[in-house]
């Protein structure tokens, strides 16, 4: 939805589009890592109702798929951020090193580690993808990159929510809603505290 917004702002107004950018990355890295911490943490739940008990082992793989979901949240942005600066060439560029790399990485894995290793192969793309955009970003239309402010903070939520999977006994289910808990609010713990300083 945001594209159209982002084609116009990037013609006409510089200053509009960065500041969209930069608004709409800082939205794709939260909802992208509480989709990802959701994923993770109530993957066993999701696989139990989907596929069944004996599709128990595939959590494991869904586990690990969760940990690029995050990547590609952010990964749309930057796409859509080069797409609208008609930055086709930089783009296509970007997206032929991950297939590549993507294709080599799960080649490698699943043959060593078989279906998590595959999973693994996406995941590490995924993130790369994410992680990259920004540095060709720099040397096109600095002016455009965002702010990495948000990264730290949001990175330290995930991880103090993701701490719920030691508590002892908790269920997939309880386990994906405290977690969800947990990350909104620290995330709005350090927000205050970040308006305070």
């Amino acid at each position: 939805g945001v594209f159209p917004i982002f084609a116009r702002a990037a013609r006409d107004d510089q200053e509009r589009f960065a500041y969209a950018v930069s608004r709409v990355f800082a939205v794709a890295l939260i909802v992208g890592l509480w989709f990802t911490l959701a994923v993770a943490i109530g993957a066993p739940f999701a696989i139990r109702v989907i596929g069944g008990p004996s599709f128990a082992p595939a959590a494991g793989v869904l586990q690990i798929q969760a940990f690029g979901l995050g990547g590609s949240f952010v990964s749309a942005v930057w796409g859509m951020t080069l797409l609208s600066l008609r930055r086709n060439r930089q783009l296509v560029i970007v997206n032929v090193a991950g297939l590549v790399l993507g294709t080599v990485l799960v080649i490698a894995l699943t043959s060593a580690y078989g279906a998590e290793g595959a999973a693994a192969g996406t995941a590490i793309t995924e993130v790369l993808l994410a992680a990259s955009v920004p540095f060709v970003l720099l040397r096109t239309d600095r002016h455009v990159v965002p702010s990495m402010r948000v990264v730290p903070r949001v990175l330290l939520a995930a991880a103090i929510a993701g701490a719920v999977v030691f508590i002892p006994g908790l269920s997939a289910v309880l386990g994906a809603i405290l977690a969800s808990l947990v990350y909104f609010a620290a995330l709005l713990v350090m927000r205050s505290e970040e308006h305070t300083s």
